[in-house]
Parts: structure tokens; sequence; C-alpha cells
């Protein structure tokens, strides 16, 4: 057998047993061996034969194949942080979205639970706005009926999207120009990291965003989202106004806003209070709905520039005695990979210090949690 394949196979397997947060010893005794075996295999002193390395398979839930496959240099996790316009700090925060994107697949591979994931549309991105527009209506109009949504307001966007089964990860990029990313490879999900330095409506577009490139864009296998000033190539530009079209359209679809428009206000003379009314309604940033009813001609450009410099949080305080357009910020990691952690430790999948991992807390604080709530703990 070839040495580098058995490097290759020592390292894969020692990072499994570390995952899994089993000692030498502990796999050792599971599978049938003596610990010596397991260390001259992880040294890369030793190729298992066909029997270990199945039973090997089989403890870490993973196929054999893998294990003497050579890594895809086409990891989209590892492209997406080579192609993001990112600096250092960016960086790091980018690497914890790859961490809980790596943690959900894992923890989904060894529960051997994965939503069904939402259908994949085909449709092409033109270049030409009007056409744009037009195929970005089209495609959100399709999915809203496909979800039974109607023209109602969404509500609560990142529960629906993780349903469809485009995982929602949360995380803070302060002074960034990234708003969001997405990330799909066929074995391990799709995910959306969404800048949680925004505020809550902005954050809401992004996740819309996301999305469109999730049922529209995921052959592709990534994209980093930049603000407007970004500098993506032509082509990535094309793809981005495509999916900002299909979030307005998906949020603030046009049957909906006319009907309340018309049936709640005056449509020639619409204030502030109304901008806010409407944002509130459709979950949406005050300035993305002011773009939305200019777009459908309710406000003119003079009046599009009056309402953009108006103080909307302290109205919107005294109207409705808190602010939504306040920045939200989320747990540490997404709630459902906490869950999905606290389930494979349940049914003893992983150790106390992996879940501990993966709550990015200490051990002693993992202990006492479990202990308070009334978990057995080793």
């Amino acid at each position: 057998m070839d040495k580098s394949v058995a490097r290759r196979v020592a390292e894969k397997l020692m990072a499994k047993r570390r995952e899994f947060g089993l000692s030498q010893a502990q796999v050792a005794e599971k599978i049938g061996c003596t610990r010596e075996y397991i260390s001259m295999i992880e040294s890369g002193k030793r190729m298992p034969n066909l029997m270990i390395l199945k039973r090997l398979a089989e403890l870490y839930k993973v196929d054999i194949q893998w294990l003497l496959g050579e890594e895809s240099s086409t990891n989209v996790f590892s492209m997406l942080l080579r192609a993001a316009p990112i600096g250092k700090a960016d960086k790091k925060r980018l690497e914890e979205f790859v961490k809980c994107c790596e943690d959900y697949a894992w923890l989904e591979r060894i529960l051997a639970v994965r939503k069904k994931e939402a259908p994949q549309y085909r449709y092409t991105t033109p270049s030409f706005k009007p056409e744009m527009s037009i195929w970005a209506k089209k495609l959100a109009s399709e999915e809203r009926k496909r979800l039974g949504l109607g023209d109602d307001p969404i509500g609560d966007i990142f529960k629906l999207l993780e349903n469809q089964g485009l995982h929602i990860i949360r995380i803070p990029l302060p002074n960034s120009r990234i708003d969001g990313a997405f990330a799909y490879d066929p074995e391990k999900g799709a995910f959306a990291l969404i800048n949680a330095d925004r505020k809550k409506g902005k954050q809401v577009f992004t996740a819309a965003h996301e999305y469109c490139h999730f049922i529209k864009d995921r052959s592709s296998g990534y994209h980093p989202c930049e603000t407007a000033e970004g500098y993506s190539p032509p082509h990535q530009k094309d793809l981005e106004r495509f999916a900002d079209l299909f979030a307005t359209h998906f949020l603030m679809p046009e049957e909906g806003v006319r009907s309340i428009v018309e049936s709640n206000f005056n449509p020639a003379q619409i204030g502030v209070e109304d901008v806010i009314y409407l944002k509130r309604h459709f979950g949406v940033s005050y300035m993305a709905m002011l773009i939305r009813l200019k777009e459908l001609g309710y406000i003119r450009q003079t009046q599009f520039e009056q309402l953009r410099e108006v103080s909307v949080e302290k109205i919107e305080r005294t109207l409705y005695g808190e602010s939504e357009e306040r920045q939200e910020q989320p747990p540490k990691i997404p709630p459902l990979l906490a869950v999905l952690a606290l389930e494979a430790y349940s049914r003893r999948l992983i150790s106390l210090d992996r879940l501990a991992e993966i709550w990015r807390i200490s051990s002693s604080e993992a202990y006492e949690i479990l202990k308070s709530a009334g978990y057995e703990v080793d």
C-alpha cells in the first residue's frame, strides 16, 4: 500500500477519533483490537486491513471510500474563504462560519437526520435589468406559491428557510462589506451566513438573498455576497443583482403591498408613519420598504429623498413603544446546532468535551448546564 495513502488514512482516523472524543484505548475496545495497533495506524506506520477499516468506518459513521480517497481540491468552504474579499478580522469570523457548517454536517450525518431540500429552479441570469426583474419576480412568485405563502408577510424567515434545508448561521462581521455568504455541498448541505452586525431588517433581506442562491445557484457551490460597493466581477454582480431583486419580490410581493396601501392609507399621501407600519408588517428595513414604495409608484423622487432623512427609530419608538431598527444579536451558535449536539450527546454518540466544543463553552460549563437540566452526565 502506498505510504501516502496510509498517512492520509491515519490523519482522517485520528481527526475522527478526536471529533468523537474517544481515546485510542476506547476505540480499540469498540472494534476489537489493541491500543498499540490503533496507535500504529494513526501514526501512519500500519495500514489497517479491510475488516478493521470497515469497523472504523462504521464507528465513525463515514464511508470507507472517503477514508481511502483523497481530499477534494474543490471543497466549497475553503474556496469560499479564498474567494471572499476580506481582511484578517473577517477571515476569523468566516472560519467560525465554516466550523459551524462542518459541525452541522457531521452531526446530521451521525444522527442520520437531514431536512429535505427545497427544489432547485433552472433559471438563467439575464444581464439586461428589466428582463432580470421579470425573471426574479417570476421565481419569487413560484416559490411563494410552492410554500403556500400567498401575498402574506413571511413572518420568521430564518425558521422558514431552515425548514427548507438552508442552515442559517448569524455571525457579526463589524465594519465589513460582507452582508452574507452561501455555501453548498451535496454531501454536507446548504449554509447561509448572515452578518448579524446589520440591523434586523437588513438581516432578513440578506436571508432572502441567500435563499435565492440556494434555490437557483447552488450548483456553483458558494457565493460571498458583498454590499453594493463591493468589487465582484461582472457575472457575479449579475447574480447578486438577481438575488436582490428576488429578495424584494419574495419579502414584499407587489400584490400584497398594493393591497395594504390601498385599503389602509391614502396612496397619494404616503407618510413616514405609513412606511414604518408597512416595514413592520412585512418584516423588512425602513429603507427596503421605502425603495419598494418608490418602485411601485407610491412615492416620487423628491418625497423619497425627504423620507430617507427621517429619524425612524425615534418615531417608531413613539408609535409602537420600541424600534425594530435596532441591531439584534443572535446566540453564540445557531439554536438548531446546539439542539443537534445535545441529541448526539444524549444518544452517547459524542463526549462531553465534544459537546462543549460545539457549544463554544468549556467542559465544566457544559457539565453544569447538563446537571442543572437533569441530564445524566458521565
